[in-house]
């Protein structure tokens, strides 16, 4: 911290002197400035690594599913079919009641299996690396899903963390 508060200090007071006078240097300098104050405001954070517990609930899993299945997945996944019957009234209510649909690759002509441990893997990847945005709410003492905040590319990106282990499409 010290080395980066010094070398800020001294760019800045070859700014306040006046010294550089040729357009490029003086744009090559506060660039320099400006990223000397990013590394000494990020020393500045703390980070803390927290575990905690999200209850989720069958329904959240189908409004996550149906977000999913309606616009989320649907540039890189061009059919879902439920494996075995039909446990719902519809395919995105299959894997809350430990169902399985088989989601079809477009890219590769693939067939990736979807099931409720891999989609509830998918979703706490997700929680701890949230890419789209953040649905968590504390309702009566517990942390819970707003589904209401669970847009497509939310749930596109649980998907791709519950089948792929990571972000690998968009």
């Amino acid at each position: 911290m010290e080395d980066i508060q010094k070398i800020l200090e001294q760019l800045e007071a070859a700014k306040e002197a006046g010294t550089v006078t040729d357009y490029q240097q003086a744009r090559a300098l506060e660039a320099a400035i400006c990223h000397y104050r990013k590394l000494a405001e990020d020393e500045k954070k703390t980070v803390l690594s927290v575990n905690f517990n999200v209850v989720v609930t069958g329904e959240d899993i189908d409004d996550i599913m149906c977000s999913a299945l309606e616009g989320g997945i649907n540039y890189w996944c061009d059919k879902a079919e439920v494996d075995g019957k039909y446990r719902g009234e519809y395919a995105s209510e299959q894997i809350s009641r430990g169902g399985t649909l088989i989601l079809h690759d477009t890219e590769e002509d693939r067939q990736y299996v979807l099931t409720k441990a891999n989609f509830l893997a998918g979703l706490e990847r997700y929680l701890k690396r949230p890419a789209a945005g953040d649905f968590i709410e504390c309702v009566d003492h517990e942390l819970r899903i707003d589904t209401g905040y669970v847009d497509a590319p939310a749930a596109d990106c649980i998907i791709q963390y519950a089948l792929f282990g990571d972000v690998i499409y968009g």
